[in-house]
């Protein structure tokens, strides 16, 4: 038993006179991430209303608006929504007595998204808002979809006055 105490003392004493010489190590750093795909809307022009010479029960959409989009992936496109942005109209006449209200988003002469609202409960809407366009694929510089907007009123012609009209587009990657 003093042998072992000794052994141990002298182990001690030498360790502390001439201590162990570090050791190194490796050891493997991981980075992990993700990188989101990216829409970013480069800008858009206010598009006009014009009152279509030979019928006027509705608007015409010969001149867009224009959405320019950059994206790193595919982008789905959605309307969802169609409000008044401040019209005035004449007489008794309000945003609210607009029969129907069509917005739609192309890609060139292609169709992409269509969606309409009935201000005055007048119409059943054929396209409803919140409706996903089928997936567009990805470019790698800004491309132009024109946005067209349409007023229809069934019942009469449109109201004389300064229409102002919102439509918003979700744009989501994916």
């Amino acid at each position: 038993m003093i042998y072992r105490t000794i052994v141990s003392t002298s182990l001690a004493v030498i360790t502390a006179a001439f201590p162990l010489k570090a050791s190194a190590e490796n050891l493997n750093i991981d980075f992990t991430g993700t990188i989101p795909s990216i829409v970013k809307i480069n800008s858009t022009s206010p598009g006009p209303i014009e009152n279509t010479p030979v019928q006027e029960f509705q608007s015409d959409d010969p001149t867009p608006a224009v959405l320019n989009i950059t994206h790193t992936t595919g982008i789905v496109l959605s309307i969802t929504n169609i409000t008044d942005n401040g019209t005035v109209l004449s007489g008794s006449k309000t945003y609210n007595d607009l029969d129907l209200i069509n917005a739609k988003v192309k890609d060139g002469d292609n169709l992409l998204i269509q969606s309409e609202i009935s201000p005055s409960g007048k119409s059943t809407p054929v396209y409803p808002l919140n409706v996903a366009s089928a997936v567009q694929a990805a470019v790698t510089s800004g491309k132009d979809y024109p946005v067209y907007l349409e007023i229809t009123n069934i019942s009469g012609l449109l109201p004389q006055g300064t229409y102002k009209i919102r439509v918003n587009v979700l744009v989501t990657p994916q």
